[in-house]
């Protein structure tokens, strides 16, 4: 009987070791990073990052077609902006996704930074770029109704922006 109880609590102390494992392995795997009073968001899970005051817009509902962006060139050209010639040089390799949030008139209300591979912008280039994609518009066509926000990702590949 009293083997039994030892039993017992030896396999519950191991279960709660296993779960405190696993919760630091899911923390290890998002980090936070504040530029400027703004935090962002960095998962290596799902390779994205965002700025902490923008997640709620995930739950919007937006238009993913029905509309056709005619000037995506200001990414690339927003990245050549920000980034050294050296930076991009040491990411020529590298390639991302900027997916768009706007309103029906292309502003843009937030960006997220998606990637194949681990996340390699820091924050404070996040913070520069976020800043950078905020000031512009994209000129949207589209049969959407007036109050239709939009979603859309744009990719970049370094290598072509050089």
């Amino acid at each position: 009987m009293e083997c039994k109880n030892i039993i017992h609590r030896v396999v519950a102390i191991v279960i709660l070791c296993m779960g405190f494992m696993m919760a630091n392995v899911v923390s290890a795997q998002t980090t936070y990073k504040t530029v400027n009073n703004k935090t962002y968001v960095f998962d290596n899970n799902k390779k994205v990052i965002y700025n902490q005051a923008h997640k709620s817009k995930a739950s919007q509902f937006f238009a993913t077609e029905g509309f056709n962006i005619n000037n995506p060139s200001i990414v690339s050209k927003t990245f050549k902006q920000i980034l050294s010639a050296d930076r991009r040089k040491e990411l020529k390799k590298e390639r991302l996704a900027v997916v768009f949030e706007c309103n029906r008139n292309g502003k843009i209300e937030s960006v997220k930074f998606l990637f194949t591979t681990t996340p390699f912008l820091t924050a404070t280039e996040v913070e520069q770029l976020e800043k950078a994609f905020l000031n512009q518009s994209f000129t949207v066509t589209s049969n959407l109704g007036k109050d239709q926000d939009i979603k859309f990702a744009i990719p970049c590949f370094f290598s072509k922006i050089q």
